[in-house]
């Protein structure tokens, strides 16, 4: 069961994601949003999936756990999708689905 837990959310964020203005949702610069989650949150990316909307990406810290998906549009903006605690055991279950993991 939880060898679909991965692909599952990517498929609801990349639903979720089409379907939002990015007025609505929160949208930086790519390049801004990377440097807030390194800065504020230790985070760096793992892994990324080209998708019809964008490439979505996968950015964690391994020392505070946490992670956050974003998609990154063709327009330089990238959205946050989701964002969670608990990188490990997603690490754990996520091996030898379609996002690739780096490490």
């Amino acid at each position: 069961m939880g060898k679909y837990i991965l692909p599952s959310l990517l498929v609801v964020a990349m639903q979720g994601a089409a379907a939002m203005p990015a007025e609505a949702a929160k949208c930086a610069e790519r390049s801004l949003l990377v440097q807030k989650l390194a800065d504020r949150f230790g985070e760096t990316l793992q892994g990324s999936q080209q998708q019809n909307q964008g490439v979505l990406e996968l950015f964690a810290s391994r020392r505070a756990e946490s992670w956050t998906l974003t998609l990154s549009l063709d327009n330089g903006l990238s959205c946050l999708v989701a964002t969670g605690e608990g990188f490990d055991s997603m690490r754990r279950h996520s091996r030898g689905h379609s996002i690739a993991l780096n490490g």
